[in-house]
């Protein structure tokens, strides 16, 4: 069936079940504009023609009689080729009982439809009163934004049935009823509170591209000093994790630099939704081990957990971390605009060369052999004119970084350990590398691999960043066994894979040193991971706490984190055990 602009349509559904016999909603067949259901019983040889309201043009958007209330599960074959709803369907009613054999014959044709006004009223509970709302029939109706102390919003209600504003269409006056439920506070639970203050904004409001005023205290500190209404700029951050999760990643910016929980003051952190980590704790783990174990990445993040609310509603466990930048107390290097032999700090980023306004050779470069750009980070791209320098000077050197860096990706592919080791720290890379491939982290080869180049000097791996997509949950292999950022990422997840570290691995001189390394560090990544075992059971009351916030009350996280800490011990041993 085709669209045309400016109708509307309904359509006359032409159903054939194979189903046996079952209830379903149906409509007057012979008044089109008859929007009241009743029930039938019918079977399975018969046919029903029932009026259909197709969304307006653009929307391909079918609301289908087989409500999922009355166990209807099945597939739809559309006779009109032009027209799909079979994927409509599927993302609309999915279903574990799913049987492609059972088949709904659907013919389309177009009809008229009177598409009248319909109000929706709303009942908040004790949050502030909502306006109500008119809409078209057939329209659907956007998530209204409510906050209220204390509690948190499970969800909106119409006759004791959760309303699904993704899918539903409003086809009669209605009113729902919100649904909240208490959450404590955190005190007490061994994790410090971030309560920020989104200054009269929701925090479905907030968005990647532009900061917001905010005001964040942090309590529950234990031995360090709360921090109380500091000014901060505060918006979204992630590439994946924020499209696809409700739960979000933040970036923070202090008007101040702001020692958190005695770490080294600065004006720049990040907190971490762990969205696609049901154990939450993957990030957190790598991060420790690198910071306690691999001396030779010279910086890494601190970790710290914390609790999070947004305007006093609590939103959930959130991993707290130091954000990567140029620093005398990150990654610590001179970087100076106007000077082409200066320090540089870059990530490996498939994201950047399609992100808004970024230029080649100024945001970003490339460099033959490997399948991504290198994104620079410092010196600035956004900084460059206000330091006095043109555009020119700034191209020179990201000109000057790309070769060095084609020169290093070169004797890599090219097996010449010997210029490599000219050109690198070594060191750095084994240690990446061991991380890495501890936990088999799918997205070695993606985004967040960042390395950084000293003035006059070689180009150091560092710091470890983003495993998320790792260890038990990695592209294609849930195994403890085996290599995967050197090998079978190729088979499961070719267009994440590392092009350095397939070769390196390669390369006797490399295995030798990673072999070595290795049994030099198993026991005390087995402390660590360990030890780190023991903080989290420390922190149960919180995470059930964001169970009931985003699970439905679900503990997944148990099970997970412990599948997470066995797979890195089991996984630990076998690296050695082939070190051996």
């Amino acid at each position: 069936m085709k669209n045309k602009k400016n109708l509307r349509y309904s359509i006359l559904l032409f159903i054939t079940l194979v189903l046996g016999s079952c209830n379903l909603d149906i409509f007057n067949t012979s008044d089109t504009t008859d929007t009241s259901p009743t029930d039938s019983d019918f079977p399975t040889s018969d046919t029903l023609i029932i009026p259909q309201y197709f969304a307006e043009i653009g929307s391909n958007t079918h609301w289908f009689v087989n409500d999922v209330d009355t166990g209807v599960v099945a597939s739809i074959h559309v006779l009109d080729n032009e027209l799909s709803a079979y994927e409509d369907f599927l993302e609309r009613y999915p279903s574990s009982n799913f049987n492609e054999e059972d088949w709904i014959i659907a013919l389309f044709s177009e009809a008229p439809m009177d598409r009248h006004e319909v109000v929706v009223s709303f009942n908040t509970k004790g949050s502030s009163p909502l306006d109500d709302v008119t809409l078209l029939y057939g329209s659907k109706l956007d998530l209204p934004l409510v906050d209220k102390e204390d509690y948190y919003l499970e969800g909106w209600y119409q006759l004791n049935k959760k309303w699904t504003f993704e899918t539903y269409l409003v086809t009669s006056d209605m009113n729902l009823v919100a649904n909240w439920i208490y959450q404590r506070t955190s005190e007490n639970t061994g994790l410090p509170i971030f309560n920020i203050d989104l200054k009269g904004k929701h925090i479905n409001q907030v968005n990647r591209e532009e900061y917001i005023d905010t005001s964040i205290s942090i309590t529950n500190t234990g031995k360090y000093d709360e921090l109380l209404d500091l000014k901060a700029n505060f918006r979204g951050r992630g590439h994946g994790s924020w499209e696809h999760y409700d739960k979000k990643g933040y970036r923070i910016k202090f008007d101040k630099k702001q020692s958190l929980f005695g770490e080294a003051k600065s004006k720049h952190w990040v907190l971490v939704a762990n969205g696609h980590d049901d154990s939450m704790i993957r990030h957190n783990l790598a991060y420790t081990i690198t910071k306690e174990t691999l001396s030779y990445i010279e910086y890494q993040t601190s970790v710290n957990v914390v609790e999070v609310y947004f305007n006093n509603n609590y939103h959930g466990v959130y991993s707290l971390f130091e954000h990567i930048r140029v620093d005398k107390d990150r990654v610590n290097i001179e970087s100076e605009f106007g000077v082409n032999d200066t320090g540089y700090l870059i990530e490996y980023d498939a994201y950047i060369s399609d992100e808004h306004n970024t230029r080649n050779g100024i945001d970003y470069f490339r460099v033959n052999g490997m399948q991504y750009p290198f994104a620079v980070k410092s010196p600035d791209p956004d900084d460059y004119l206000d330091e006095g320098i043109s555009e020119q000077q700034y191209r020179s050197q990201v000109s000057y970084i790309k070769d060095y860096m084609q020169d290093v990706v070169s004797s890599v592919l090219s097996k010449n350990f010997t210029r490599f080791s000219e050109l690198a720290d070594v060191n750095s890379f084994v240690d990446m590398y061991l991380i890495h491939e501890l936990f088999k982290n799918t997205d070695t080869g993606w985004s967040s691999f960042y390395l950084y180049k000293k003035p006059g000097g070689k180009v150091y791996c560092g710091p470890a960043w983003d495993f998320d997509l790792s260890s038990g949950i990695s592209r294609g292999d849930s195994t403890y066994t085996g290599f995967y950022v050197s090998d079978k990422v190729l088979e499961h997840s070719a267009y994440t894979a590392n092009e350095l570290f397939i070769s390196l691995m390669t390369q006797e001189a490399f295995v030798n040193l990673f072999k070595k390394r290795f049994l030099e560090l198993k026991w005390q990544i087995l402390n660590s991971i360990n030890n780190y075992n023991a903080v989290i059971q420390y922190y149960e009351e919180a995470y059930d706490r964001d169970a009931n916030r985003w699970t439905g009350g679900n503990p997944i996280y148990k099970s997970e984190q412990t599948n997470v800490v066995n797979r890195l011990i089991n996984r630990t041993e076998w690296l050695a055990s082939w070190a051996k």
